[in-house]
């Protein structure tokens, strides 16, 4: 009985040990900064040499061909953010604290 007795407390002390964990797998949204090539800025005509003294007409051209830069600028850096946008169908997750 006296042995019994020494032996029962391993034998519970087994029943208590911790057991192996199996990793699991969390998906969790992670912001990825997109890389690209700078755009470079176009020149800017009509800021870089309209004058007060300057023909009302030669400062329309000169307007009309910044705006015809600032045109073609936008489009290069719509192309340059289009290669950030995730692919179509691909989930896009958002992590918002609750309200209380």
């Amino acid at each position: 009985m006296r042995k019994l007795l020494l032996v029962l407390p391993l034998l519970l002390s087994a029943c208590g040990t911790v057991p192996i964990s199996v990793p699991q797998i969390v998906k969790v949204p992670v912001k990825v900064f997109c890389k690209t090539t700078p755009v470079p800025k176009p020149s800017m005509p009509f800021d870089e040499q309209a004058t007060p003294i300057m023909n009302p007409r030669l400062k329309a051209i000169l307007f009309a061909a910044q705006e015809e830069n600032l045109k073609g600028y936008s489009k290069q850096l719509e192309g340059a953010l289009a290669g950030c946008s995730p692919p179509p169908g691909e989930p896009t997750f958002s992590i918002t604290q609750p309200t209380q």
